[in-house]
């Protein structure tokens, strides 16, 4: 909990988009990470996939409208990250995850005759909503932010 609360606050100090970027999405593996280990690692691989679509959708906002900067990597930013990933790696030692090995079983169950219709239906509908979403799109629109434009002006 340390080491979220180290990398919230490291927020405030950073301010280029892919750093925050970075840090936002380190603080939510760790808490992902925590959830799997106390409650249901199914329920912490949605929130983290849920998280990560977010972020993707704002990253491609905050990079199309920000101008392109050097990252200034600090080392007081990275010293007390490492100190707490240390720490908390030495916390969830092997005897802790060896205890939970009973739900490997209940994933395992998920893979089997009964419920691989599901699955394949599951893997279905997503290629097919890839599909739609790729056909949908207007290649004449382009991204969003035009490349012509970049190239323009870093060019002297």
């Amino acid at each position: 909990m340390f080491l979220i609360f180290g990398l919230s606050m490291n927020l405030f100090i950073i301010s280029s988009p892919v750093m925050m970027l970075l840090v936002i999405l380190f603080n939510s593996l760790l808490l992902s990470l925590i959830i799997a280990f106390n409650l249901s690692s199914w329920y912490a691989f949605l929130m983290f996939l849920i998280y990560i679509g977010g972020m993707l959708v704002m990253f491609s906002y905050f990079v199309a409208i920000s101008p392109n900067q050097k990252l200034k990597m600090k080392l007081m930013f990275f010293t007390p990250t490492f100190i707490m990933l240390i720490m908390l790696l030495y916390y969830f030692n092997s005897n802790y995850i060896s205890t939970n090995m009973y739900s490997l079983s209940n994933i395992l169950m998920m893979y089997k005759n009964e419920s691989s219709i599901c699955t394949m239906f599951l893997i279905l509908l997503l290629m097919l909503m890839m599909l739609m979403v790729s056909k949908m799109m207007k290649l004449s629109k382009g991204p969003l932010r035009p490349f012509m434009y970049v190239f323009a002006t870093t060019k002297k």
